[in-house]
């Protein structure tokens, strides 16, 4: 506790100091974790992958056939087939569904860890499609 008893006299002292910064522990805490979340993110990310400034990493992700991607003549550096999904650039993503291309889909924002924890998830749905759906509905 030695070197908090000082402290203040010395903030005090030097507080206003133009050159002189205060930054609190979990500020720098704060800011380093962001900082090793953006190297992570460069390190695994796929050419379609986007990075936050928070060191997220952004991709859409869709339920359609990947012949499908292959027949619409989509760069295979765009997208990457999984198990029961295929995922792919948002922006693509949304143009796709804009376009009629795909029926829906989401936009994935996930850390870049082994365990790749979702932080949010934005679902992509035609807009057209879903007023004519509710104008049949409605009849």
């Amino acid at each position: 506790m030695s070197a908090v008893e000082g402290s203040h006299d010395i903030l005090e002292t030097m507080g206003d100091h133009e050159q002189v910064y205060f930054c609190t522990s979990v500020f720098k805490d704060a800011a380093q974790h962001r900082n090793r979340l953006k190297r992570m993110a460069e390190n695994i990310r796929r050419p379609f992958d986007e990075i936050t400034d928070d060191g997220t990493i952004v991709y859409g992700k869709t339920w359609a056939d990947p012949d499908h991607f292959e027949h619409l003549g989509v760069p295979e550096e765009y997208y990457t087939e999984k198990t029961d999904h295929i995922e792919l650039a948002w922006w693509l993503l949304e143009e796709m569904v804009d376009d009629g291309d795909v029926p829906k889909g989401e936009i994935v924002e996930q850390y870049p860890t082994v365990e790749g924890t979702v932080v949010e998830r934005t679902p992509v749905v035609n807009e057209g499609s879903a007023t004519a759906d509710e104008s049949a509905s409605a009849d």
